[in-house]
């Protein structure tokens, strides 16, 4: 039994370990900090890098983006990404716009792009599109929104990974109420919400949890604005060589060989196809 992308029992539920020790021969993990919190409790792990290390990149360049969106180079450039569930949008919208509000003031000229989640319909944004025409929205290609954006204002999720390797100076943001903050603070096991914070064990994104503060946001915003993405490219750029497979191979390949060495250590030597 192998467990490829292991749970995140090193967050909550560490409860599952003892099932996973039981029941698992090989835990392959794609976080940096999950082999050696499995080995403390003596089940066999490999990492093998992140999917994401390799796999996340822009498909047009700056130019080409800017061109086909009609987004201008001469002032800034945001991206804005309130979550890919319905539930998390509908949160986080209004307060993105109330953001978006405050950085009119405190920015002046500045193009924000909208990058739509597939689980989301068009139609859901217009409203907010309409209020504002500097919000561009963008289908499937979060990606180049991210790459080619001078910063970055996401709910926690995947997305932030994904900003943390393409270099975005990134703002995390998550709005839940005060009963399901202190629930969570009982029971999760990290000091922070992002996944990049998470590997380089400190805030290089800014978080804001529960008391989500459109003008504190706004303010963290323009002063990851004015520093730039040289403040925190050094951060980042260990965040990416950690998230690296070894040796620079592909993840799904070093996944496939971790799994011929077990199968060779258990049963011998595996016939090779051509």
């Amino acid at each position: 039994m192998v467990y490829f992308v292991a749970p995140q029992v090193w967050a909550w539920h560490r409860g599952r370990v003892r099932q996973i020790k039981a029941n698992v021969d090989l835990v392959l993990s794609i976080l940096p900090f999950e082999e050696p919190f499995f080995r403390q409790f003596h089940i066999p792990v490999s990492y093998v890098g992140h999917p994401y290390a390799k796999g996340v990149r822009p498909i047009y360049s700056k130019g080409d983006f800017f061109s086909a969106h009609n987004v201008s180079a001469d002032s800034p450039v945001i991206t804005v990404m309130p979550g890919s569930r319905s539930d998390e949008a509908r949160k986080h919208m209004p307060i993105l716009m109330e953001v978006l509000g405050r950085l009119d003031r405190d920015v002046g000229q500045y193009t924000a792009l909208l990058p739509m989640a597939d689980t989301l319909p068009g139609s859901f944004f217009d409203p907010f599109v309409r209020q504002r025409k500097n919000l561009v929205p963008v289908r499937g290609l979060a990606h180049d929104c991210l790459a080619h954006s001078d910063i970055a204002l996401i709910a926690s999720g995947s997305a932030t990974l994904e900003a943390a390797i393409l270099g975005v100076p990134s703002l995390v943001f998550y709005k839940i109420s005060l009963v399901e903050y202190l629930a969570a603070r009982a029971i999760v096991k990290v000091p922070y919400i992002s996944l990049p914070n998470i590997i380089a064990g400190k805030e290089v994104f800014p978080e804001f949890v529960r008391s989500v503060n459109p003008e504190r946001i706004a303010k963290t915003a323009v002063s990851m604005l004015q520093n730039g993405r040289s403040a925190v490219q050094k951060d980042l750029d260990e965040i990416r060589n950690r998230l690296s497979a070894p040796s620079g191979s592909d993840p799904y390949q070093a996944a496939a060989k971790a799994i011929l060495r077990l199968l060779e250590h258990t049963y011998g030597p595996v016939p090779q196809t051509p």
